[in-house]
């Protein structure tokens, strides 16, 4: 078991500690009635479209690198082959994080929960979050003879820069009392560098059926607006995390990992909202938290000594899943059409930065 576990987890890491991977939704119905089309060249590892010269010069091939490209055509099942084995690493003990960045209407949400995650009637829609549960919980039924495990979870958002828990149960308290739970939450770090958030609700699970509409609640109290864009956008990031610990049940040894999963708001220039007032602040706040992960990433990848968690509640939070002995997943998640490219050259040229 333990040369399994080192094994298993080298081979992790020599796919790199922060692996980036990019998906390609594809073109929507709309999309496909306006006569959109594909502009993008997708290979395995690599994404190229044709960027139209200034002033008169010729176009020129752009081309971005990644360590996995995932075409319009892939099915759900397809993407979490890629990320099925990061579940066993957060069982033997690793703290995992697969989050999903990119602009409103990418296919961020759909990636991560698909688009049916309200019905069970659709598992071959679920997407890697809903799928991470199943795995979760069968992992841990082929370990039971040797091990007793214990597994708990919890869910917020971070919206305007608050803290709020998306599992505590409000609905018998008025708005005043809700206002006053959440303020009660805050960032820390434990002696062992571990981040746990201060008054959050932590709800033990037994089965993966229990996670998924705990899973489901939360994501129905997401802070979400209409926008031009999308006529249900969320406002916030999504932050699910599964506390796991494993006691070996011959040398009474435990060791603890983390699963977490974070669906992160799109960003958007404020003047592509039709609404003044709340919408552009959320928007403020957005760029501001992504532009201080990214901040976050670049030292990391960098070798830089000073990593600035600090600068921000979103990299706080995330201050044990991104960096360290962490193994870190992003999905950069973009648009195929010609009419989006700009903004997906935006996204590209994020992760190229960092």
């Amino acid at each position: 078991q333990a040369l399994r576990k080192q094994y298993y987890n080298e081979i992790e890491e020599l796919k790199g500690r922060i692996r980036v991977s990019c998906r390609i939704r594809p073109i929507c119905e709309e999309e496909s009635s306006n006569g959109f089309r594909t502009a993008l060249g997708i290979t395995d590892e690599k994404i190229s479209f044709s960027q139209a010269g200034k002033n008169g010069r010729p176009a020129k091939l752009v081309e971005f690198n990644f360590d996995k490209c995932f075409g319009p055509e892939t099915s759900q099942d397809q993407v979490f082959q890629d990320v099925k084995r990061l579940v066993q690493s957060s069982v033997d003990g690793y703290n995992v994080c697969i989050f999903a960045y990119g602009q409103k209407g990418s296919g961020k949400t759909f990636t991560l929960f698909g688009p049916n995650y309200l019905s069970e009637n659709h598992y071959q829609d679920n997407g890697i979050a809903l799928r991470s549960i199943h795995e979760l919980f069968r992992v841990m039924k082929r370990d039971a003879s040797r091990f007793e495990f214990q597994t708990s979870m919890y869910a917020l958002e971070i919206y305007q820069n608050e803290l709020f828990d998306l599992i505590l149960d409000t609905s018998g308290s008025d708005a005043t009392d809700k206002q006053k739970t959440h303020q009660t939450l805050s960032v820390h770090l434990d002696n062992n560098g571990v981040v746990f958030v201060e008054n959050i609700t932590l709800k033990s699970i037994s089965s993966p059926v229990e996670a998924i509409n705990t899973v489901k609640e939360a994501l129905n109290k997401r802070q979400t607006i209409e926008t031009t864009l999308s006529p249900n956008s969320s406002r916030s990031h999504f932050i699910l995390s599964f506390v796991l610990k494993a006691t070996s049940k011959s040398s009474g040894v435990t060791t603890s990992g983390k699963l977490t999963v974070v669906d992160l708001a799109g960003s958007e220039s404020a003047s592509k909202l039709d609404a003044g007032g709340t919408p552009i602040k959320e928007a403020k706040s957005i760029n501001k938290s992504l532009l201080a992960l990214g901040n976050v990433i670049q030292a990391l990848t960098t070798s830089e000594k000073h990593i600035p968690y600090r600068n921000n509640l979103l990299t706080q939070l995330m201050a044990d899943s991104v960096g360290g002995n962490a193994k870190t997943l992003m999905f950069v998640c973009v648009s195929p059409v010609e009419q989006r490219l700009m903004v997906s050259n935006n996204v590209f040229s994020t992760h190229k930065q960092n």
